[in-house]
């Protein structure tokens, strides 16, 4: 067996290969839009809900808690299931995180701090 015939053997091995992984890869670029486009509505659906559901009364720092957190949990799902790796997606999950630990810290000045009566 010389160096074409192996050449042509290992070709013919990958090439199996890679359709077999894509045949039970079992996301199809359709399917990925469509989903990616349902959480999307999803989101805006919801964003409208809570924007109608907010009241004049309440303060800034409670209609950011309620417009923000919601959406940053959408855009968390929205980018997992868009396909991004692990290596792409952990900052973005973490930057996430620091705003929601933010604004769910943070407190109204005339309430005081958190914990004190």
């Amino acid at each position: 067996m010389d160096d074409d015939d192996q050449r042509a053997e290992l070709a013919a091995t990958i090439k199996r290969l890679t359709d077999l992984y894509n045949k039970h890869q079992g996301w199809d670029k359709q399917s990925l839009y469509i989903l990616s486009g349902s959480i999307l509505v999803f989101g805006t659906v919801a964003l409208v809900l809570i924007a109608f559901l907010i009241n004049k009364k309440h303060n800034q720092t409670t209609i950011l808690r309620n417009i923000v957190v919601p959406t940053i949990v959408i855009l968390s799902v929205l980018l997992i299931v868009a396909g991004y790796g692990q290596e792409q997606i952990s900052p973005v999950i973490g930057l996430f995180g620091t705003i929601v630990g933010y604004l769910l810290g943070k407190t109204d000045s005339k309430n005081g701090p958190a914990g004190k009566s």
